[in-house]
């Protein structure tokens, strides 16, 4: 008896702790990837159905809505089953925790890098606006560039040459250049 005793409270420990609670979040994981794949090609079914891309297409959408929303339900049905499993050992705080700040890293430096060149330029409008030095329909040299004053906006001012090119220079670029205003 104490024999199989022993195995029965080793099968115990063994189902009953860390390998049990791997075996139902594989099962898990398994089935919801199968079920996001299938309500993925029912949604898209269904959008086909209707013709979403036809119409989207008339509306001017040039992407297909049906291959997107059909991801995104997919994505959901994904994200909720990884979400079950992460519950299963009990870890899904300190993970969304540590997903959020990278999340909101990546935002951050996304955001900084999209404005680097927006912020001097912003700077340089307000400069250029508040010294006065160029009006529109003045006639300026800046660095080999001749031409005359079109548009002076916040972020960039508009040349245009002789030849009847516009130039668009950054106002960055002409505050830190040296200006000639040139006779008309």
């Amino acid at each position: 008896m104490a024999a199989e005793e022993l195995i029965v409270d080793f099968y115990k420990k063994i189902l009953g702790g860390h390998v049990a609670n791997l075996i139902v979040a594989v099962i898990m994981l398994l089935l919801g990837f199968i079920i996001g794949k299938i309500a993925g090609r029912v949604v898209k079914r269904l959008l086909h159905e209707i013709d979403l891309d036809e119409n989207a297409k008339k509306a001017g959408v040039k992407f297909s809505l049906e291959n997107t929303i059909s991801s995104a339900a997919s994505y959901l049905i994904y994200f909720i089953a990884i979400v079950s499993v992460l519950n299963q050992f009990r870890i899904v705080t300190p993970v969304f925790t540590i997903l959020l700040l990278g999340i909101v890293v990546f935002v951050v430096v996304v955001t900084l890098l999209a404005v680097k060149d927006f912020i001097p330029n912003l700077f340089s409008g307000f400069y250029i606006y508040k010294a006065n030095f160029i009006k529109k329909g003045d006639k300026i040299k800046v660095q080999n560039l001749i031409g005359i004053v079109e548009q002076i906006t916040l972020t960039k001012t508009k040349i245009k040459t002789k030849s009847q090119d516009l130039v668009f220079i950054p106002n960055s670029v002409i505050a830190k250049s040296q200006i000639v205003k040139l006779k008309k």
